[in-house]
């Protein structure tokens, strides 16, 4: 969809379908979060946004920063390791959850003293 977008835009001039492809998942999820109660949910999707703003102003300083770095980095790469850092944050939860199950507590029964 990333590259229909592209293809759309220099075929028409009309930027909608990049725009929504590059920033609609984000604002739909902004929009969940700020609209739903909160409940248990394990994922840290503020991290997320977080580092995906980070990683967009890293991409509008592009320029800037490789002059800065004397061309040792640009901003566009910094934004894949920023929006990278964004999306490790989700996986931590996951990793957690699939640890969980494994180390079940060992508890003991007051009356005997038993291991349960």
């Amino acid at each position: 969809m990333g590259v229909a977008g592209v293809v759309y835009w220099r075929l028409t001039g009309d930027l909608s379908l990049y725009l929504t492809l590059q920033f609609g998942g984000m604002v739909a999820l902004m929009v969940l979060l700020v609209t739903t109660r909160r409940g248990n949910d394990p994922f840290p999707w503020w991290w997320l946004i977080g580092w995906y703003l980070f990683a967009e102003v890293l991409e509008v300083g592009d320029v800037a920063i490789y002059h800065a770095t004397h061309g040792a980095v640009a901003g566009h790469t910094l934004k894949h390791l920023a929006a990278a850092i964004g999306g490790a944050g989700l996986l931590l939860p996951l990793r957690a959850a699939m640890i969980a199950p494994v180390r079940a507590p060992i508890t003991a029964d007051a009356a005997s003293g038993r291991a349960i």
